[in-house]
């Protein structure tokens, strides 16, 4: 084999790398994170960049596994191009599910039957301009208790199947028909 073409054959398999991520750098004033990692024969790279796709980012733990590229086949500059955890990853997806999950535990999951199932310890939703709203036929709600904190307008019909304890006055519009009243 010539020099140019044992050249050539290094640099092709120099390229791409299995790597185990130690560290990950992840500053809030950075464009890109940056990770340590060793590559197979122990190998270790600092200051290696991560590439994520557009809208979606994650600081992997360490210990996970990643693919390193390195352009041109020169090993001074790795681009992590992909990372998984192996440990904390989420099992169990049917065929054409997909997932955003971490690593502890919480999840957002697109499953068959059109059923978008959410998995948290705490669940905040916010809205930017304060309104979020929900469309659906049917909410339900299951809980042991709910609180609602502010005024509370509701536009049709309420209908209470058990006690209702009221702290404060009550003002009614209307006519207000006790328990067993009968007529108008």
């Amino acid at each position: 084999m010539s020099d140019l073409a044992t050249v050539a054959n290094r640099r092709g398999q120099n390229m791409i790398a299995r790597c185990v991520i130690s560290r990950t750098h992840d500053a809030t004033d950075a464009g890109i994170q940056l990770t340590e990692v060793t590559l197979l024969r122990d190998e270790a790279k600092v200051a290696v960049e991560r590439f994520q796709q557009y809208g979606f980012t994650s600081h992997v733990p360490d210990e996970s596994e990643g693919i390193v590229l390195f352009v041109g086949g020169d090993r001074a500059h790795g681009i992590l191009i992909s990372a998984d955890n192996r440990a904390t990853r989420l099992p169990g997806l049917a065929e054409g599910e997909v997932a955003l999950y971490s690593a502890w535990g919480s999840y957002i999951a697109l499953c068959g039957d059109d059923l978008i199932d959410i998995l948290a310890t705490t669940l905040r939703i916010r809205g930017e301009d304060n309104t979020v709203t929900i469309q659906a036929r049917d909410v339900v709600i299951e809980a042991e208790n709910i609180k609602l904190v502010g005024d509370v307008r509701i536009e049709g019909n309420v209908e209470i199947v058990g006690n209702l304890v009221v702290h404060g006055r009550i003002d009614a519009q209307g006519v207000w028909a006790p328990q067993g009243h009968v007529g108008p």
